[in-house]
């Protein structure tokens, strides 16, 4: 949070420990007066009871606001009825554990796109790899077959799949293949 620079931060400890440059310290006891202060409250500790409660805010005279509490504490630092307060909002560990199970659900999903797109281009690769395979083919084709075969040869690149294309390819060469030696035999000239 320091390193974002526009904000302040106040904390509260039962003991003195070392902190960052920039952190003010306040009394453990002056915990419920130093709210009014604060947009955002976070608590952790290793307390067996609740530190923050809503009964004590009201008791300490805290002025409606909004501000929001965050427990990452377990077992849990500050009452559910803060949220009760005017104002309060209120998350829990078991909030990010549920925004973190609904992310991972949606990463998911995302993952399964990200695959299928992936094959996608993995499919449209191999398509192009086969036909840079047999350019010698298709250019053959273009040169002398009726311009019907080179579109159908080309639509059928774009839906078929790449085992698919390359079987067709292997096919449309061995046509090609007896083709020539038809012609061979028959003593005409390609």
């Amino acid at each position: 949070l320091l390193s974002y620079g526009d904000c302040e931060i106040t904390v509260t400890y039962r003991r003195h420990a070392a902190l960052p440059e920039g952190v003010k310290v306040v009394p453990y006891e002056d915990r419920y007066r130093r709210i009014a202060d604060a947009d955002i409250i976070v608590s952790v500790t290793k307390s067996p009871h609740y530190t923050l409660t809503r009964v004590k805010m009201e008791e300490t005279g805290l002025p409606a606001g909004k501000r929001l509490f965050v427990d990452l504490a377990v077992p849990r630092d500050i009452d559910d009825c803060v949220a009760e307060f005017p104002g309060a909002s209120l998350l829990t560990i078991d909030d990010f554990r549920l925004i973190a199970k609904e992310h991972n659900v949606q990463k998911e999903k995302e993952a399964v796109l990200a695959e299928e797109i992936l094959q996608t281009c993995l499919d449209d690769l191999k398509k192009d790899l086969l036909f840079h395979e047999r350019y010698a083919l298709i250019r053959s084709l273009q040169d002398q077959e009726p311009p019907e075969l080179l579109k159908f040869i080309f639509r059928y690149r774009k839906l078929a799949t790449p085992e698919e294309l390359r079987s067709f390819l292997q096919v449309l060469e061995r046509m090609k293949g007896q083709e020539e030696l038809q012609t061979r035999d028959s003593g005409e000239t390609v």
